[in-house]
C-alpha cells in the first residue's frame, strides 16, 4: 500500500551492516543465424564502511556466481566477470559511483588470469593479446573501470543514484546512463527519466521508477551501424536502432534498496534483439 509523498530528498544510509543479496538474470540474443539464452544467478555482500571528504565507501563481494551458457564468447563473459567479484569503491552523494579503489589488486590478480584466458579463448578472438592489453588499460584507468562497473546489472541495481535529488512524486526529473561498447566499440546511451512513484505506508520504504530509450542526440549511429555493415552489407540509413529500459527500485526504510528489477531491450532491425531481465532481493 502507498501514500501521496510530495517531495522527498534522500539521504544515503550510513548503517554499517553488511546486507546481502539475491540476484539473477535471464538473457535472451536473437540474431537470424541463432538464438542464444543465459541465466546468472550468485549472491552479493554490500558493505558501507564511512563517509569522508571523498564520499561514500563500500565494499562490495560478489559470491557464488553461476552462469547456465558457458559456450565460446559467454564462456569468456564468465572469466571476466572476476572483474566485478570484490570491488572497493566511493560514491557521491547521488549514489553514483565516481572511484574504484582497488584497481592495483585487481591488476596484480588479473595478471595470472589473463594468460589463463589467452590460452583458452585465443581461437575466438583474432587478436588476443590487444583484447588482453585492452582489459590492462582499462584497469588501469578509473574512469574506464568505473563506467564498465556502472553499466553491470548488479551495480546498476545497487548504486543508481536517486539520492539527495529533492525528486518529487509524479514529476520526472532527467539523467544518463551509457552502456559503453555495446555496438562493438560504440556506447548505447540512453536518455533516462527518474521519478518516485510512492511510499510504503508500513515501511516508509520509497519507491522508484527510471525508465528511459535511446538518446539519440548522443548516438553515434554511423559508428554503431558498421557493425551489421560488416556482418550483413546493409546500408546505414536502412538500419533501426531502438532500445527501452526500466528500473524498479524499492527501498527500506534505512534508503537501502530492498529489492529492485531492471528490463533492458534492445532491437536493430531484424539482425540483432536482446531481451534481458534483472531482479536484485534482499535476503530477509
Amino acid at each position: 500500500m502507498s501514500v501521496t509523498l510530495q517531495q522527498q530528498s534522500l539521504s544515503l544510509s550510513e548503517s554499517i551492516d553488511t546486507i546481502t543479496y539475491d540476484f539473477g538474470m535471464v538473457q535472451q540474443i536473437i540474431s537470424p543465424e541463432e538464438t542464444t539464452k543465459n541465466k546468472i544467478t550468485a549472491t552479493i555482500e554490500k558493505t558501507f564502511v564511512k563517509k569522508d571528504h571523498l564520499g561514500y565507501l563500500y565494499n562490495i563481494k560478489i559470491n557464488n556466481r553461476s552462469q547456465s551458457n558457458i559456450d565460446d564468447m559467454f564462456g569468456l563473459e564468465e572469466a571476466l566477470a572476476f572483474l566485478y567479484k570484490n570491488i572497493t569503491l566511493y560514491t557521491n552523494d547521488y549514489g553514483e559511483i565516481i572511484t574504484i579503489l582497488n584497481r592495483g589488486q585487481i591488476a596484480e590478480e588479473w595478471y595470472d588470469l589473463a594468460k589463463r584466458i589467452k590460452k583458452k579463448f585465443k581461437h575466438l578472438i583474432p587478436d588476443i593479446k590487444k583484447f588482453l592489453l585492452g582489459i590492462d588499460t582499462l584497469i588501469e584507468d578509473n574512469e574506464s573501470f568505473v563506467s564498465m562497473i556502472k553499466k553491470s546489472e548488479i551495480y546498476s541495481a545497487l548504486f543508481s543514484p536517486i539520492y539527495n535529488q529533492n525528486i518529487m512524486e509524479e514529476i520526472t526529473i532527467e539523467q544518463q546512463k551509457d552502456f559503453d561498447n555495446f555496438f562493438d566499440l560504440e556506447k548505447l546511451p540512453l536518455r533516462i527519466e527518474t521519478t518516485i512513484t510512492g511510499i510504503n505506508k508500513d515501511t516508509k520504504g520509497k519507491q522508484f521508477m527510471r525508465s528511459g530509450a535511446i538518446d539519440y542526440a548522443r548516438f553515434d549511429k554511423e559508428s554503431a551501424s558498421e557493425l551489421f555493415i560488416r556482418s550483413y552489407g546493409v546500408h546505414e540509413y536502412a538500419l533501426n536502432f531502438n532500445a527501452s529500459y526500466l528500473e524498479v527500485l524499492d527501498l527500506d526504510q534505512n534508503n537501502q534498496v530492498d529489492k529492485a528489477t531492471i528490463m533492458l531491450g534492445v532491437k536493430v532491425n531484424d539482425l540483432y534483439q536482446l531481451k534481458q531481465i534483472s531482479k536484485l532481493m534482499k535476503k530477509k
